[in-house]
């Protein structure tokens, strides 16, 4: 029967009489369970195919960077001026939409296309994110991860012909599947693909299916061999953290989140500059990589490992939560390094992700804490691997999960309190640009409900909060009149 023609003698019957309310329930129920099983359908489908797009870029990649190690310093040193030109040319001439970190193009189309992502994304991005990271651009491997799990998302829900909302939700059980596979860390991704998209709101409607792909996605992961660093690496026999150190985990918090300001400050400086350049597009990214040659050449005269800073920095990560902060080069200096790096990389147009790169600089910035607070220096690299991660993005609930699940239940108070202390702290900006604003971290701030992150302003005093600094101001003239 067409839908269209049912009128109230059609659907009467079915609520009539006795135990209304009981049918009514029963509907309800039946009509919930239904919709569960299409969802486990849908996303355990996206999380197979987001699984399996991870592992194939993750093989490749590391095939990549391997070779790349085997070459001599010399030549590894001039590789980041190339790669940028042929990152720059591939995304210029096949896919536009594959430039920068990825995860930022997805939550572009997920807010202005209804999830709509071009088939060419997730084969382009992959191509782009080996040769930039592989070369010594300063990315990561979520943002790929997640473009090409949404992006085959997107192509999936195109052949289902789904409607613009349940390919918008499909896409972003494509971003939770492709965040969980490549850190292997499935909660904690799930969450991220449904708190990523605004800065202070969760879209529970997709929390189950998302919960779904992720974990199908790690597993589909796992089975092609994929291994996680960050879920096997030897973390040291430490005391657990006491509540009477509870002072200075405020003030980790706070620092934290001031590293996090400042790397977004920088990567937005340096976005904002690259942009202004009126220059042929694919030489951006070479330009970008010219500064990167240079930096490291600069740093060789220091040290001979000064290719730390290139890539994804994955030693030194593991170092830094292990343990044996001897072997990180630079020590707390490694923090505004990082920082550097990868501004210059993501904002000429390198391909590739942020997180990675920002877990260099929230273990790094432990260091830095370390020599400013009496606390353990491993603890606090532990720490600063979560805290800024929920500072720079505006995730605070993945983000203390993921503490849960790659530092065990121990950290779980303390990893909580400097993540949400952080993730306050930075204010109204993310990595993220094109973020919407769903909350205001403080009622002494005016912010618009729906602006973007990128385009709203973060330092307009509520009226209420100038009407007290007011009363402040005058009460201080009367006191020293």
């Amino acid at each position: 029967m067409d839908l269209k023609r049912l009128t109230d003698k059609h659907v009467k019957p079915l609520l009539s009489g006795e135990g209304e309310e009981l049918r009514m329930r029963f509907w309800e129920e039946l009509v919930i369970l239904g919709h569960i099983l299409r969802w486990s359908l849908l996303a355990t489908i996206v999380g197979v195919l987001s699984g399996t797009g991870t592992a194939i870029f993750l093989r490749l990649l590391h095939v990549g960077i391997g070779w790349v190690e085997t070459l001599p310093p010399t030549v590894r040193l001039v590789l980041p001026p190339l790669g940028g030109l042929l990152t720059g040319l591939l995304i210029h001439y096949f896919s536009p939409q594959s430039a920068g970190h990825g995860t930022e193009a997805v939550i572009r189309a997920v807010h202005k296309n209804s999830g709509k992502i071009p088939l060419s994304v997730p084969p382009v991005k992959m191509a782009a994110s080996i040769i930039s990271t592989a070369s010594g651009f300063s990315v990561g491997k979520e943002g790929p991860a997640a473009q090409i799990g949404a992006g085959l998302a997107s192509f999936f829900s195109w052949c289902l012909n789904l409607t613009p909302e349940e390919r918008r939700k499909v896409v972003i059980c494509g971003i939770s599947g492709g965040f969980a596979s490549v850190f292997g860390t499935p909660i904690a991704g799930a969450l991220f693909g449904v708190e990523v998209l605004f800065l202070g709101k969760i879209m529970y409607e997709v929390l189950y299916p998302s919960l779904v792909a992720g974990l199908v996605a790690n597993w589909t992961a796992s089975k092609f061999g994929v291994i996680y660093p960050f879920t096997h690496w030897s973390l040291p026999d430490m005391r657990p953290p006491a509540l009477d150190d509870f002072p200075y985990f405020v003030a980790a918090g706070v620092l934290f989140g001031l590293v996090a300001f400042l790397f977004i400050e920088m990567l937005s400086f340096f976005t904002r500059l690259f942009r202004r350049m009126r220059f042929w597009a694919p030489a951006k990214p070479m330009i970008g990589g010219v500064l990167l040659t240079l930096f490291a050449f600069e740093l060789s005269l220091f040290s001979d490992r000064y290719f730390d800073f290139f890539g994804l920095g994955t030693d030194t990560i593991k170092n830094a939560v292990s343990g044996t902060h001897a072997l990180i080069v630079f020590g707390a200096a490694a923090v505004f390094l990082k920082m550097l790096f990868t501004s210059i990389s993501l904002g000429s147009g390198g391909s590739g992700g942020i997180v990675t790169p920002i877990f260099f600089i929230g273990t790094t910035s432990g260091l830095l804490v370390a020599n400013l607070l009496p606390l353990d220096p491993t603890l606090l690299c532990q720490l600063g691997f979560t805290a800024v991660l929920a500072a720079c993005a505006n995730t605070p609930i993945s983000a203390s999960v993921m503490a849960l699940e790659l530092f065990g239940p121990s950290h779980g108070w303390v990893a909580a309190l400097t993540v949400v202390i952080a993730f306050l702290v930075v204010g109204h900006r993310s990595v993220y640009e094109t973020q919407i604003l769903g909350l205001r971290k403080t009622d002494a701030l005016l912010v618009r409900s729906g602006d973007e992150v990128g385009t709203s302003p973060h330092f307009r005093l509520s009226y209420s909060m100038i009407w007290k600094l007011a009363r402040i101001r005058h009460l201080i003239r009367k006191l020293f009149r």
